[in-house]
């Protein structure tokens, strides 16, 4: 039937998209004047021949050109049928998505869609998650969803007059992860055999709220570990106390990823044990020239004085090496 008319049986018709543009495939049905698929009917475009239907009377094709064109159909035995189409020029009508990479379950996600063509977001855009709906997008060409299910799937967006957009995604667990933001310690300077305190601010980059062990790593040696318990997004502060017996130089100090430098000297000497220690000489001497009954003023004085020198000596040497005298009470 052609316009509420009735058509002959062996009268062809044709059948088109209603609308159609440049680069569309497009299939060409033909059929007989009782409505049955007319196979091996040779079709012909602006009196080209383009092919012949399949058993089922169509035949696919891709439009090149726009404006108004012809379309014919012809099978021995049939009339022939002509239809006149209208073509538009070609707009890049496909769907595009704009979401994150990362897809973390239970976290809200926008999933929005573009026209490739024109750059503009679409709303109304139906949204599919493994072919169930799941909404469709706002004016602002938007949708807002939490996946549930972990793992991959597919996510499709569809529109009419529109040519449609699939993504596989994949759904991350929750996880905790941390991080250091920065590292510090004191003292600046550690001697050999001192107790330095070393600290890291750390924040948990993860998705959801956990422990984890925290390392204290020094000269490529974990030393100390400290379990940490932040929720997404919080930060805290991780503090090691740890005694330094490494022999003077420079080392990595390292927490989380952060690392510094820590100079490390020998540890200085006590000036208490070195007066101790050159008094109890001068005491020996003492005792030793009595002993022999060489005692006298003279040599009692020359004890005294040698006494005096060495321990000026050594108090000299210790001060230059950064040492410092006990106060005069």
């Amino acid at each position: 039937m052609v316009n509420g008319s009735a058509l002959a049986s062996n009268q062809l018709a044709i059948s088109v998209p209603s609308s159609m543009m440049v680069k569309d495939t497009i299939s060409i049905s033909v059929t007989s004047g009782t409505g049955t698929p007319a196979d091996n009917a040779e079709v012909s475009f602006d009196g080209t021949v383009i092919g012949d239907t399949n058993s089922t009377g169509k035949l696919d094709y891709i439009l090149t050109k726009a404006g108004q064109h012809n379309i014919t159909a012809t099978k021995l035995g049939f009339v022939a049928a002509t239809k006149t189409v209208q073509i538009a020029e070609y707009v890049d009508n496909r769907l595009n998505f704009e979401m994150p990479d990362i897809i973390d379950q239970y976290i809200p996600v926008k999933i929005k869609v573009k026209v490739s063509g024109t750059g503009n977001y679409s709303s109304g855009v139906n949204i599919t998650l493994d072919g169930t709906g799941i909404g469709s997008t706002d004016s602002s060409g938007t949708l807002a969803y939490s996946f549930t299910a972990s793992g991959k799937h597919n996510l499709v967006a569809s529109k009419t007059g529109y040519i449609s957009v699939q993504r596989d995604i994949d759904i991350r667990l929750p996880f905790t992860e941390f991080k250091a933001l920065d590292i510090g310690f004191r003292p600046d300077v550690v001697n050999k055999g001192q107790n330095v305190i070393i600290w890291s601010n750390i924040t948990n980059t993860g998705t959801k709220e956990g422990t984890l062990p925290v390392a204290l790593i020094i000269n490529n040696t974990v030393v100390e570990n400290s379990n940490v318990t932040l929720a997404p997004g919080k930060q805290g502060m991780v503090n090691f106390t740890h005694k330094i017996e490494l022999v003077p130089g420079n080392y990595t100090v390292e927490i989380l990823g952060q690392k510094t430098t820590m100079p490390v000297k020998e540890e200085p000497l006590n000036l208490f044990i070195l007066v101790g220690a050159v008094t109890g000489i001068g005491i020996i001497a003492v005792i030793f020239v009595t002993s022999k009954n060489l005692m006298n003023m003279e040599t009692v004085n020359k004890v005294v004085s040698k006494t005096k020198s060495n321990l000026g000596s050594l108090t000299s040497k210790f001060t230059k090496k950064g040492g410092s005298l006990p106060p005069r009470k």
